[in-house]
C-alpha cells in the first residue's frame, strides 16, 4: 500500500512542476513580450533570464523522475524474473 502511495505521489509532483513549468513560460513569454515593446535593449536579458529560471529546475527534476522509473522499472523486472 505505502508503495502506491510513493508511486502516486512521485507522479503528483511531477505533475506539478509541469504546470508551473508551463504557467511560468506563458507568464515568462508575455514578461519578455512586454519587455521587447517597452525596452527593447533588455528584452535578451529577460529572455535569457527567463529560459534560465524555468529550464534549470524542471529539467533536473525531469531528469530526476526518469531515473527514478528507470530503477523502479529494473526493480519490478528484477522481482518478475524471481518469481519465475
Amino acid at each position: 500500500m505505502s508503495i502506491n502511495v510513493k508511486i502516486a505521489t512521485s507522479k503528483l509532483l511531477l505533475f506539478f512542476v509541469m504546470l508551473s513549468y508551463f504557467f511560468g513560460l506563458g507568464l515568462g513569454t508575455y514578461l519578455v513580450l512586454e519587455i521587447f515593446r517597452n525596452h527593447p535593449d533588455w528584452a535578451v536579458q529577460a529572455f535569457i533570464a527567463m529560459l534560465s529560471y524555468i529550464g534549470v529546475p524542471v529539467g533536473t527534476t525531469i531528469v530526476f523522475y526518469s531515473r527514478k522509473a528507470e530503477h523502479e522499472n529494473v526493480a519490478k523486472i528484477e522481482c518478475s524474473r524471481g518469481e519465475e
